[in-house]
């Protein structure tokens, strides 16, 4: 097998002769997957008669997570307005595999992320087109899961319960003192009177109190980089390691935390970022504030993202309580405070105690 990157393994290279049934000329191109531990790949390759495949996207990681990931692929993201299949190929290396799926975007590969569409001035979004990009999301691409004809049950669980692959990372003073315990904990008494071990105790106990969720599939790992969009704006989802059945509102918690933390700006001033969060409790949309006022087009793109996710999770009955979607937020944000790369952690340090304030 002839293929175009010569760093891959022995064992890699296997997996994907495999997943091209040995055919003698491969072409890959690295894609920007942010969090996750895979590689992935977009890949074509050489059929008999010397045509080229249709694009397909290759992720190669531990075979139990991608194991994990054909099933829910199977059973239920199936279902999404033009989903493509996924088949697993094991190769000679025990603990590794490859899940290979029809890519499902632009056929020549120029999709980008939720999250660069936000960033960069260069897509030209405005807060009208993102208000268009979620509508797509939800109502049309996710449109069987939220907005089906289906009754969804309610059962009692606990947060910790519904994202337990979330809880496991949460260890808030260890995330304090890598970016500055003293001044963090300062500046949270100052703004809210609350310190880093107030949100520790606060995040515990809403972890565990139970409450009553609407269950339904979801994607589970919503975040700004696993939501891809194409020149026509058209919305694709990738990475459904996570994807099962637990509280829907997972879905709209996620993305609304990834849009505001790992989209956010890291020049932005605290006092406009929690400004951004107020407007967002008040539902504001973009004609009612004056975007240069406080902190720019940036935040103006968040705030609209925000406010729109929070609609259409009221809209599809996925959570209908607002203190238990703020509980969700606040435990979700305790999560991403692990991650170091991408995430304004300063921010979401702030947003926790924001929000812990109004329960």
């Amino acid at each position: 097998m002839e293929c175009d990157h010569l760093s891959l393994s022995a064992s890699d290279r296997t997996l994907i002769n495999r997943a091209v049934a040995n055919s003698p000329r491969v072409f890959l191109a690295p894609m920007d997957k942010g969090l996750s531990g895979s590689d992935v790949w977009q890949a074509r390759w050489q059929l008999p008669d010397e045509s080229l495949s249709k694009l397909h996207v290759f992720k190669i990681g531990p075979i139990g997570k991608l194991e994990q990931e054909e099933r829910a692929i199977l059973d239920i993201a199936s279902v999404i307005d033009r989903f493509p299949l996924a088949h697993l190929y094991r190769g000679d290396a025990p603990d590794r595999g490859l899940l290979r799926q029809e890519f499902a975007g632009d056929p020549n590969g120029s999709t980008f992320s939720l999250r660069n569409y936000i960033r960069q001035p260069s897509y030209n979004a405005t807060p009208d087109s993102i208000f268009a990009v979620v509508d797509r999301l939800y109502e049309r691409r996710m449109g069987e899961w939220h907005y089906g004809t289906r009754e969804y049950r309610s059962q009692r669980r606990t947060i910790s319960e519904a994202v337990p692959w979330w809880r496991a990372k949460i260890d808030l003073p260890r995330v304090a003192s890598d970016i500055g315990y003293e001044e963090l904990n300062a500046e949270l008494l100052l703004h809210h009177g609350l310190s880093v071990t107030d949100l520790q105790q606060g995040v515990n106990a809403l972890l565990v109190a139970p409450r009553e969720m609407p269950i339904g599939p979801v994607h589970g790992d919503l975040h700004a980089t696993n939501v891809n969009l194409d020149g026509n704006l058209e919305v694709y989802l990738i990475d459904f390691g996570n994807t099962t059945y637990t509280w829907r509102a997972i879905d709209f918690i996620i993305l609304e935390a990834a849009v505001k933390f790992v989209a956010a700006p890291a020049h932005a001033p605290l006092t406009s970022l929690l400004e951004c969060e107020r407007l967002i409790d008040d539902g504001a949309l973009p004609s009612e504030y004056r975007p240069g006022a406080f902190y720019g087009t940036e935040l103006s793109r968040i705030l609209a993202a925000a406010v729109r996710i929070r609609h259409h999770c009221v809209a599809s009955r996925a959570e209908l309580n607002v203190q238990n979607y703020r509980a969700g937020l606040i435990c979700v944000c305790a999560a991403f405070t692990s991650i170091e790369w991408w995430v304004n952690r300063r921010f979401l340090f702030h947003s926790m105690a924001y929000h812990l304030g109004k329960m």
